[in-house]
């Protein structure tokens, strides 16, 4: 949408860890990324939270991201 690439990174369980150390306990660590694996792949249940709260109905990830591809990109 906005031409630029993302590199992205894959980021092992371990490294994770590691990285989240200082922050998160590791015995809570693992329960998050067991749950994370658990639940990947698997869709979030819908709800009509967002147009209960706003009055207008909820929109694909991918539709904002097509409306506001143009913020991302660096200023002119």
């Amino acid at each position: 949408m906005t031409g630029r690439s993302i590199d992205t990174r894959h980021v092992t369980r371990e490294e994770w860890k590691a990285e989240m150390s200082e922050h998160i306990p590791g015995h809570v660590a693992d329960a998050l990324l067991d749950w994370w694996r658990s639940n990947d792949g698997r869709p979030a249940e819908l709800t009509t939270t967002v147009e209960e709260l706003t009055g207008h109905p909820a929109r694909p990830f991918e539709t904002w991201a097509a409306d506001h591809a143009g913020d991302f990109l660096p200023p002119r």
